[in-house]
């Protein structure tokens, strides 16, 4: 805006072009980074979830467990179900690292 005055009109339009088309450029390649790390997170998501889940069904057969819900699917129930805190207990002891699947 400083050189709208000093430059003539058609230099700064072309300045404006240029600037425009920067921008532009910018902001797919910050548009093709999200979606890259949106991938990737998905990526990881669906990899731990593998691992919990197998957590689970382990915790489950050894428990003679025959369903396990997550807090905020169950409306009331004995607090002495709840086996939130033995899950995560497990769950830290057990998964250190996963292989993410490609």
């Amino acid at each position: 805006m400083s050189q709208k005055n000093i430059l003539q009109a058609e230099e700064y339009s072309k300045k404006i072009k240029i600037i425009r088309e920067e921008i532009k450029v910018f902001n797919d390649n910050n548009q093709k980074k999200i979606k890259q790390i949106n991938v990737e997170r998905e990526k990881v998501l669906k990899s731990f979830l593998v691992e919990i889940n197998k957590v689970l069904k382990e915790f489950a057969e050894k428990n003679n467990i025959d369903i396990i819900l997550s807090s905020n699917q169950m409306l009331i129930g004995k607090s002495n179900l709840d086996v939130t805190n033995d899950l995560l207990d497990i769950v830290n002891k057990k998964i250190k690292n996963f292989k993410i699947e490609q």
